[in-house]
Parts: C-alpha cells; structure tokens; sequence
C-alpha cells in the first residue's frame, strides 16, 4: 500500500517501498555487474602499466622509485597522471608502496618482480603472448563480430580461418600441445615450449614419479616433458609420441639435453587415434583432450586404460573449468569465435573427464595436480588386481 500523494515518508514506510520494488536476487545482481564493470577498468590498467613498462622500470632501477622517478622512467607526462595507475596496482597487491604522497616510493613485489617485470621470461610469456598478439584487439570487436556474423580477421579484409588450421588440426589428430606439429616448426616450438615448462616442472615436482618405470607422453613434441622427467628422475624410461615429422624436432633437442638422456627416450611416430598406445606405467596427454569431441573423448581414455599397466596413472594436463564453474571455458569459445576458430575449443569440464575415465574403468574420482600457469592437471589411477 502506497502513502497518500504528498504526505511524508517514515523511515519504515520508506523501506518497505524500497523492499517491496526490489526483485529476488537484485542487490546480488547489481553488485555482480559492478564488479565485472569494475574488472574491465582493472585489466585495463594492468594492461597499460605492462605496456608503459612500469614493472620493468622498477627492477632496472634496483630500488624504490618516487611516482615521478617512475614517470620520467616510461615517459609519462607527469607523476599526477601516473600516481592513480601506481595506487590501484598497488591496491591489487601488485605494486608495494612506502610513505604517502609525493615523497611515496613505489616497488615491485617479489612475485610482481618475477612474473611482470622481465618480457623475455617465460612466465610472463605464458601469462600475456595471447593478449599481446591480438586477444586484446579482438575483444574490443566482440559487438561487431556478433552482429555481423564474421570472424576479426574477416573484418580486417582478410581470409578466413579454416577449420583445419592451427588448433583445428587437432580435431583429427590429436598429437602435438596447443598447435599443429606438422606446420609450426621451431618458432612455434619455442611459443609452445615457453607456456608448458612452467607447468611441465610443476608437474615433475607435484606428482610422485619414483613410484613408477615407465612415462609415455601422447603429443610430446620436442619431447620436453620427457627431458624434463629425464633430467630430474633417472631411473625412469620415457616415451614420447608424435606425429612422424615432429620427430626431427626432438631428436633435435635431446641430443643437447645433454648427459644419459638420449638413451633413456624413446621417440614413436603415431596417431593416437589409428595407432597402436604403448605400454606404461603412466600415460600423460598434454593439451589435446580438449580439441576432441565427446565420442572422440571417451575412444581415446578407452585406449589409454588398456595401455596402462596395472596400478598405472593416467595424467591429464590441460584447460579445465574451475569448481564446475563455465566461465573460463566459455570466454575460450567467445576467444575462439572472435578468430574464427571453432567455439568449441577449450571447452573441457572436469566434471566430463571423470565420467569418461570412470567409464573406461579407472577408479572413481581424479586427484589434482597443482600446477602453474593456466593449465590444469588431473590424474585418473587404474586398479591394481588384488
């Protein structure tokens, strides 16, 4: 019931106006919209402080700068422009700060020092390759492409993106990270290399290879998740299977690894999906279950459980919703889309993966693996007879 026209509000009358125009879940609404409103403006400044070189600057200065030491630095006009940019990454536990005002000296974390500051590490590689060559710019065409139907590129004036180029290869042949093995050739090696060797040794250190004698890896490439495990457990015998024409890469850079490792991997040229899995202890797919569809999916773990050994561990180490949460899988589509790649990429649900090794008889649940970086490890046992 309203009050009559004109007549003041009580204090109790006005809240219950206000409770009764509020709908069901609105303030939690209006506060998850400020937020992503808010998160947008965030990354945008994390954006422009990576391209000024903020972080930079203040690991070759080797000690904390004034906001207008740090101006003068990635010339910014003045500190006034620059001290908001310096507070909120500060604020966002980017950025530590000493004193208040002008006399303020401003440094980088030591996680901030490691990760933000050196554009030739390969942490911050895995971090911002993507978003520095283009996610960026594509992101900012989201209407337009949805409107008009077209990939960026296509908007640009040029060709479409096959669905047979780059990742879309792997659709029909699961056997390299990330990237087509027969097409990318050393450069993307080195790419693909930079985002997985934060993760690979994470793996090496998280999961109890001494247990163990035998590691296959399906879609090894350069073999750098077996140099790795060869170099830090030397009682293991690895295997990595590739495509035939990856081959050369590897052999390649086993050869400089150096030491007894040449003769404790094996290199096989395969297709997972027409050849023959071979046996071991541990089977570890990299970065491809991702690009197979359901059936594809489950053909693949099939094959993967007669190959392992009793008491064996499969290792999967890919891109995985978080939490049964969609949203890190489905922005990947809207990535996909906007390059005109199947949306399809990138989707993988942990939750999936459980029910497809369960089917293919590996004991129930998956243990996590924590990993570095955005991919995420998971690991399926298969029973040992009692």
């Amino acid at each position: 019931v309203f009050p009559r026209l004109g007549a003041p509000f009580s204090h109790m009358e006005s809240d219950k106006l206000a409770s009764s125009l509020r709908v069901e879940g609105e303030t939690e609404t209006f506060e998850k919209v400020e937020k992503l409103l808010n998160d947008f403006k965030r990354s945008q400044t994390l954006a422009s402080a990576l391209e000024l070189g903020v972080f930079t600057a203040l690991l070759k200065n080797a000690c904390p700068m004034t906001a207008s030491e740090v101006a003068r630095a990635v010339s910014v006009h003045s500190s006034q422009r620059i001290d908001p940019l310096l507070d909120v990454l500060v604020a966002e536990g980017l950025l530590q700060r000493v004193g208040v005002g002008h006399s303020a000296k401003y440094d980088n974390t030591p996680a901030s020092a490691r990760l933000l500051a050196n554009p030739e590490s390969d942490t911050y590689f895995t971090l911002f390759s993507e978003w520095e060559s283009g996610e960026k710019s594509n992101w900012s065409k989201l209407t337009e492409v949805l409107k008009c139907g077209k990939s960026v590129q296509q908007l640009s004036g040029g060709d479409e993106v096959s669905s047979t180029a780059g990742h879309g290869h792997e659709h029909e042949h699961a056997h390299t990270h990330e990237h087509n093995s027969e097409e990318c050739g050393e450069q993307g090696y080195e790419e693909i290399e930079k985002v997985m060797r934060i993760s690979f040794t994470a793996l090496s250190e998280a999961f109890d290879f001494s247990r163990y004698t035998s590691v296959l890896d399906i879609g090894g490439g350069r073999a750098q998740l077996s140099r790795i495990l060869a170099s830090r457990f030397k009682h293991l015998q690895l295997t990595s299977l590739d495509m035939p024409s990856v081959l050369p890469y590897a052999q390649k850079y086993i050869a400089q690894t150096g030491g007894d490792v040449s003769n404790r991997i094996r290199l096989i040229g395969g297709d997972i999906l027409q050849d023959d899995v071979p046996k071991a202890d541990v089977i570890h797919l990299g970065n491809i279950m991702h690009h197979f569809d359901m059936e594809k999916r489950q053909f693949v773990i099939n094959k993967v459980f007669e190959a392992l050994h009793p008491g064996g561990a499969l290792i999967v180490v890919d891109v995985f919703l978080l939490d049964g949460s969609e949203t890190w899988a489905l922005l990947g589509m809207v990535s996909n889309q906007l390059a005109g790649k199947s949306p399809e990429d990138y989707v993988l649900g942990e939750d999936l993966l459980e029910k497809y090794c369960e089917k293919a008889g590996f004991a129930p649940g998956l243990e996590k693996i924590p990993l570095c970086g955005i991919m995420k490890g998971r690991v399926a046992y298969k029973r040992a007879p009692k």
